[in-house]
């Protein structure tokens, strides 16, 4: 008799369990509600430094990289913010990405130096709203070359700053205090 009511709980406790996995699982999948493409994409790298001397010297730490199903690399950079909205730092950002994972030599990421590497890459925005994905074109790696340039021009003081277009980029400029050409509102980066 105990036998029968044993195994009769052991089957209540093991359904409640699957039940309580099953809809926790769906909980997560409808918030992170992931773009089409990514859907079907495999998590292959997350969290892990690449660097490159060639063809210019990068370090970067991409929050997580996709292996799309027709082989190319997706990268994706997840972002707190008060608004779902995408900044011009955020495609810089990812466009380096993209040269990293192009380049780098990391076993984990299928292929050798050279891999096909998305046109395309999407911040995952974190709200008080809600998570939203948004994609973004990537710069070309010409166009990463010629920024990286202009870093290196402004930093040892051979190129000189230019005017900021807005006046919140100043705000955010760690060279802001020390700018020798800061105007009121419009202060050059």
């Amino acid at each position: 008799m105990y036998g029968g009511l044993l195994s009769l709980l052991l089957i209540a406790l093991l359904a409640l369990w699957i039940i309580t996995k099953v809809a926790r699982e769906r909980r997560c999948l409808a918030g992170n509600d992931y773009p089409p493409d990514l859907a079907r994409a495999v998590l292959v790298m997350s969290e892990k430094e690449l660097v490159i001397d060639r063809p210019m010297r990068l370090v970067g730490k991409p929050d997580e990289v996709y292996l799309h199903p027709d082989g190319y690399l997706v990268p994706v950079e997840t972002k707190t913010r008060d608004r779902a909205r995408i900044h011009t730092d955020d495609r810089i950002q990812l466009s380096v990405y993209a040269v990293l994972l192009r380049h780098a030599r990391y076993a984990r990421l299928p292929a050798r130096p050279g891999r096909a590497v998305a046109d395309y890459g999407y911040v995952h925005l974190v709200t008080p709203r809600g998570t939203r994905w948004k994609a973004t074109s990537l710069l070309s790696e010409a166009d990463v070359a010629r920024l990286v340039g202009r870093r290196i021009e402004l930093e040892q003081g051979t190129a000189r700053p230019r005017p900021a277009h807005h006046a919140s980029l100043c705000r955010r400029c760690p060279y802001r205090s020390g700018c020798p050409q800061r105007q009121g509102r419009r202060c050059p980066v």
